[in-house]
């Protein structure tokens, strides 16, 4: 069966779900690390999140996220990473994310 790709113009949003601006504290696990690097997810949705840190590093390819006031831990895999600023897509978690964040 052929499919047929959705067209979207240059800089609009294909994400899923729209995301919330937020400033929520966390913290992240970059993938065989046991050490734990504060953070704040900036923008948040049911399927992913922007996340920002206080310092530039280079954050690995999957990430462990927990957001201490929501009580809520996830697993992740980093999409993008601008300086102090990457964005990540839920790989675990995703019907509770769906249910906390929509």
């Amino acid at each position: 069966m052929l499919k047929y790709r959705r067209a979207y113009q240059i800089g609009q949003d294909r994400r899923p779900a729209t995301r919330r601006e937020v400033s929520l504290k966390a913290q992240f696990q970059c993938h065989g690390s046991f050490e734990w690097v504060s953070c704040t997810v900036t923008n948040i949705s049911p399927f992913g999140a922007e996340i920002t840190l206080t310092e530039p590093m280079i954050v690995s390819r999957s990430v462990r996220l927990q957001i201490l006031d929501d009580l809520f831990d996830v697993n992740a895999e980093v999409r993008h990473q601008h300086g102090r600023v990457f964005g990540i897509e839920f790989t675990s978690a995703l019907l509770e994310a769906l249910a906390r964040y929509t």
